[in-house]
């Protein structure tokens, strides 16, 4: 187990062994241990990726003889090596579907955050002094909102931003995603020139990297808002920044970055960020769930050397 005692909510089925402090170094020394040596799986939420670095053939291969289950404790899989783990007959889990109504929520919140300049109102009022110098901000309602995905959180997404007044709009990877009902489906090019919001929900993958960098930036509206609660690297950090500065870029709603846990202090000192550390799901019921669901996969896999949760949909 990849993290602290104090964020496990249920029991589970097999004596823990815990790596909660260090860096990638200690790690790969802790799992060549003897402490170690009868390791059968591995879990770990994205909170704690920067522990480990990516679960990779050095990581497996330093527990091979013991080895069966890898297990992310959230939807993303991008920080594990997945063909190296099937390489090995390793299987791997994540908890997708579970995430979607909180990350949901924490959109929502972003987009008002970033659409009002909430950043500045709220150092403000902490300091105990009044208005005076907070910025004026825009509505939500009758704004239109581009979806980058069609999965589980954009519907999710979606249906809120609906009962806020929004327009909505989304585009997807293929033909056979799923549709968003009372949405219109346009194509990405469209989606960025026409979109006051752009909110991204893809998996991390050398298709989907910097799915906005410069030349995306160009063709969106003056005063877009951005939003990204997917993963850091699908945005191009240094575009996103120069779009912001040229004032391209009304502002900016983050929960992701690319290089976690580090936030770039251009990002943190920006009042026109409204940011986050990764903390979308960080909820009691969703943390608690998604950790009975890894449970199962870990009793499916280990137990029974065969889990229903192995890789499911992480859009």
């Amino acid at each position: 187990m990849v993290g602290s005692r104090e964020c496990l909510r249920n029991n589970y089925p097999f004596p823990l062994k815990q790596f909660s402090e260090g860096d990638r170094h200690k790690f790969i020394h802790f799992i060549r241990s003897d402490q170690a040596s009868d390791c059968v799986a591995i879990c770990r939420s994205n909170q704690y990726t920067h522990l480990t670095g990516k679960l990779d053939a050095e990581v497996l291969d330093s527990l091979r003889k013991s080895l069966k289950h890898v297990c992310n404790i959230g939807s993303g899989v991008d920080s594990i090596d997945v063909e190296a783990c099937k390489i090995r007959g390793i299987q791997v889990s994540n908890t997708p579907a579970l995430a979607a109504e909180a990350v949901a929520e924490t959109v929502i919140f972003l987009i008002f955050g970033a659409l009002r300049r909430v950043a500045v109102p709220l150092r403000t009022a902490r300091k105990g002094q009044w208005q005076d110098d907070c910025p004026t901000g825009t509505l939500m309602s009758n704004k239109t909102i581009g979806l980058v995905g069609s999965g589980e959180t954009a519907s999710a997404v979606a249906s809120r931003a609906l009962a806020f007044g929004m327009k909505v709009q989304y585009c997807t990877r293929t033909e056979s995603s799923p549709s968003l009902p009372g949405c219109t489906r346009i194509d990405f090019a469209e989606l960025l020139r026409s979109s006051d919001i752009i909110s991204l929900h893809v998996p991390l993958s050398p298709e989907t990297r910097h799915i906005l960098s410069k030349a995306e930036f160009e063709v969106m509206k003056p005063g877009v808002t951005i939003i990204n609660t997917a993963r850091g690297g699908v945005v191009d950090n240094q575009a996103l920044l120069d779009a912001v500065r040229e004032e391209k870029v009304w502002g900016v709603g983050l929960d992701v970055y690319d290089e976690e846990p580090h936030i770039p202090a251009e990002v943190r000192e920006d009042e026109r960020f409204f940011i986050l550390p990764h903390v979308a799901t960080k909820t009691h019921e969703i943390r608690g769930a998604m950790e009975r669901v890894m449970i199962e996969n870990l009793k499916a896999g280990v137990l029974r050397d065969g889990c229903d949760g192995v890789l499911q949909n992480p859009v």
